[in-house]
């Protein structure tokens, strides 16, 4: 990079693992204003990201304008100087990165967010949380969820093997244990960000309302977000912002149908035969 560079405009700008010398390369990067093909983080332990901080646009015709991709540490993206944001379809993509976890959970990089969103395309102003400005893609994972089928078949079959040679009593105390390691939805599982959500839209504007809701909540199973408007501002008795805890890395997502999913079942259900097999030899 030349050294009064302040537009990049052919190449993307690639940051990736750690630099021995981190400062000069934040002094080199100082300069820049505008970025006309992308940048991508990839592969960082940076907890805060402040490359960039004197950015004024970055924009990509062929992809993301900013990408975050395994940056397993990231907690914060300092770019308080960005003013447009524009990329071919999305303009963020994070994919397999810690940020939008810790958007979830912290309001500093919720508000962070939203300034990346403000800055984002202006045909977006007026849309929560379009698939335009954010797309989150979560790690594939190698599906374990024929241990699932596999326990409570397997269980139900000691169960009724029990119950034909030692009586109900003995039964009814597997049954217990097992349900007990059962999946539970309770209202302990859900989140309210409706008080923080009105303060960030300072009691007068729904769309903010509406937009950090839609963050808070984006890797979120279930939400329920309702925002209503007088005289004096926002009406806190008739708003809210509830959504289900997020979707951890190692979960499957909801949404998504895993191409493991059949074959854990089929690798279940052939596992449960060998094991009746096995069971059956025994009772001969």
């Amino acid at each position: 990079m030349e050294e009064d560079c302040v537009i990049i405009e052919k190449s993307k700008l690639i940051i990736t693992g750690e630099y021995d010398d981190v400062e000069s390369v934040k002094e080199t990067l100082a300069k820049i204003r505008v970025i006309e093909a992308g940048v991508e983080v990839v592969g960082t332990s940076y907890e805060v990201f402040d490359f960039l901080r004197q950015v004024e646009e970055i924009k990509n015709p062929n992809g993301p304008a900013l990408t975050f991709k395994n940056n397993k540490n990231l907690k914060s993206i300092k770019m308080e100087n960005l003013k447009l944001l524009a990329g071919k379809e999305e303009d963020v993509l994070f994919d397999n990165d810690n940020f939008p976890i810790e958007v979830y959970e912290n309001s500093n990089a919720l508000h962070e967010m939203l300034h990346l969103k403000a800055a984002a395309r202006p045909s977006l102003a007026n849309k929560k949380c379009s698939v335009e400005f954010i797309r989150i893609v979560e790690p594939e994972v190698s599906g374990s969820g024929w241990l699932l089928y596999t326990l409570i078949a397997t269980s139900l079959h000691i169960i009724f093997d029990f119950s034909e040679k030692f009586g109900k009593m003995k039964t009814v105390l597997l049954v217990v244990p097992i349900f007990f390691f059962l999946p539970q939805t309770t209202e302990g599982n859900l989140k309210v960000f409706t008080q923080e959500c009105i303060l960030k839209a300072e009691y007068s504007s729904c769309e903010m309302f509406n937009s950090c809701c839609d963050l808070r909540c984006s890797r979120a199973r279930q939400k329920r977000s309702t925002c209503t408007i007088n005289g004096t501002g926002i009406n806190e008795i008739q708003t809210e912002c509830i959504c289900s805890k997020p979707l951890q890395q190692f979960e499957v997502p909801y949404t998504r149908k895993s191409k493991h999913s059949r074959l854990d079942l089929i690798a279940g259900i052939l596992f449960i035969f060998v094991l009746d097999m096995l069971l059956l030899s025994f009772t001969i």
